[in-house]
């Protein structure tokens, strides 16, 4: 689940888990019509965007990108 934070410099950042972006790319390509058509629309290959969904490869940047988001590393 999506966790408020605040970062160095009073920032605030939302941080996602690997579940939470699953669930965000699952509802993003619905809501494109589907895997072909959020692949071609966002520049993806689509049997890699396909091993994401499987949780068979990690989501890239450009998946990241795709949802409006940027992949940053935080210390627990």
């Amino acid at each position: 689940m999506a966790k408020s934070r605040r970062l160095g410099s009073g920032r605030r950042a939302i941080i996602f888990d690997q579940d939470d972006l699953h669930r965000m790319l699952r509802a993003a390509i619905e809501r494109e019509g589907g895997q072909t058509a959020f692949a071609k629309r966002h520049h993806i290959d689509r049997s890699r965007l396909n091993k994401v969904l499987k949780r068979k490869k990690r989501p890239g940047d450009a998946v990241a990108r795709a949802l409006g988001l940027r992949r940053v590393y935080v210390a627990e």
